[in-house]
C-alpha cells in the first residue's frame, strides 16, 4: 500500500463483498524477498478475456504525508522502491482491486532532505520490526467507493479503511493511519524526540501521529 497504502502505508513524519475468493493467492511471509512474487496467479485453462482492467507499471505513485507544528503542517514524501502486484487482467475494477497487494522497502524512503530521511528511518522505522511494509486489499464496497486494506507492518496485521476513485484511467486510494493506534508508541516517541528541534514553533514542539497515505496507479480498461 516491515500499504500502505498504507499501504501506509503511512508515518507521523514532518519536516518528518469480506475478502471474497479471488483467483489470486497472497504470499505474505517476511521470508519472502522484495524481489520475489507477492502474488501467484492460479493456473487456469480459461482464455484471458479480450477486454478488462490492466495495470500500467509506468503510471504509479505513492505519497506519504506526516504532520508537524500545532497548526498541522504537512510534509509529503514517498518510498522509491515499492511494487504493486495485481492479476494480469481483471474483468472489473472491483476484481482488479481485490487482486492487488503492495510491498514497500522501508530503506527506500525519501522525504526531500537527508537529515529528515535519517530522523524518520532511525527514529521510526528502525524501532519497528522488519524491513518491509505490505498491504492487501481485503474487501471492496463499490457503492461507497471504499476498500478495506490489511496493513502488515512490524509483525502485526492492521485494518485500514480507504476510499478510492477512478478518473481518466487513474485509480487512486486514500486513507489515514495513526501510529499510536497501530501500537507503535515506542517508535513514535523516538521519532518525536529526534524531530523536536525541527518541530518547534512559537515555543511548542509538536509531531503528529497521524499519517496520510495516497496510492495511485494507471489502470487501463482496454481490449487486447
Amino acid at each position: 500500500m516491515k500499504v500502505i497504502l498504507l499501504l501506509g502505508l503511512s508515518f507521523a513524519f514532518f519536516s518528518c463483498s469480506e475478502r471474497k475468493n479471488s483467483k489470486v493467492e497472497k504470499v505474505l511471509t517476511e521470508k519472502n524477498d522484495y524481489t520475489e512474487e507477492a502474488v501467484v496467479a492460479e493456473s487456469s485453462t480459461e482464455e484471458i478475456k479480450e477486454c478488462g482492467f490492466i495495470h500500467d507499471e509506468s503510471g504509479k505513485d505513492l505519497k506519504i504525508t506526516g504532520y508537524k507544528f500545532e497548526d498541522k503542517t504537512g510534509v509529503t514524501g514517498t518510498f522509491k522502491k515499492w511494487k504493486l502486484k495485481t492479476a494480469e487482467m481483471s474483468k472489473s475494477l472491483d476484481e482488479f482491486l481485490m487482486s492487488s497487494n503492495i510491498v514497500i522497502l522501508e530503506e527506500s524512503l525519501e522525504f526531500g532532505k537527508p537529515a529528515r530521511n535519517t530522523n524518520i528511518f532511525k527514529g521510526l522505522l528502525e524501532n519497528i520490526p522488519g524491513k518491509q511494509i505490505r498491504a492487501i486489499v481485503m474487501a471492496v464496497e463499490a457503492e461507497k467507493n471504499s476498500a478495506i486494506i490489511e496493513l502488515i507492518w512490524g509483525g502485526k496485521s492492521h485494518t485500514v479503511d480507504m476510499n478510492y476513485s477512478y478518473v481518466e484511467n487513474v485509480l487512486t486510494l486514500k486513507g489515514s493511519i495513526d501510529l499510536l493506534e497501530l501500537g507503535f508508541s515506542k517508535a513514535f516517541e523516538a521519532l518525536s524526540k529526534l524531530c523536536k528541534p525541527h518541530h518547534m514553533k512559537n515555543g511548542t514542539a509538536k509531531t503528529w501521529s497521524t499519517v496520510d497515505i495516497e496510492i495511485s496507479s494507471k489502470v487501463l480498461n482496454t481490449c487486447s
